[in-house]
């Protein structure tokens, strides 16, 4: 009579186990989405477009975070709205695996004049 109920207790604790594994995986995979790589990268470059959150160059789309430092080259703090475009600028960002890569920082070094051809 025991050795039955010890069996069925085990395929219990069993299934609850197998159970919480594919659970974990699943949590797991899940979480992969957004993983960031850690390593900060630096590039010099032109902001093309600015929109709410975000930034776009020639190569990338950047989404901005609500740290991130937005200054002049004598590093005087500029908000986002003030950033003009088109500008030179260093980004220092954070690649995101599964999202546009995170910007850390924006040095802006000079704003580009475009200038009008006459017809």
């Amino acid at each position: 009579m025991f050795e039955n109920a010890k069996g069925g207790i085990i395929r219990i604790i069993l299934f609850v186990l197998m159970i919480h594994l594919v659970v974990m995986s699943i949590e797991a995979l899940w979480a992969k989405g957004d993983v960031v790589t850690g390593t900060k990268e630096r590039i010099l470059t032109v902001i093309k477009a600015k929109d709410r959150g975000f930034i776009n160059t020639d190569k990338y789309r950047f989404l901005l975070m609500e740290s991130t430092k937005i200054s002049d080259i004598e590093g005087n703090t500029i908000p986002f709205y003030k950033v003009p475009v088109p500008v030179e600028a260093i980004i220092v960002f954070e690649r995101v695996q599964g999202s546009d890569p995170h910007v850390l920082e924006i040095v802006i070094q000079k704003e580009i004049i475009s200038r009008s051809q006459p017809e």
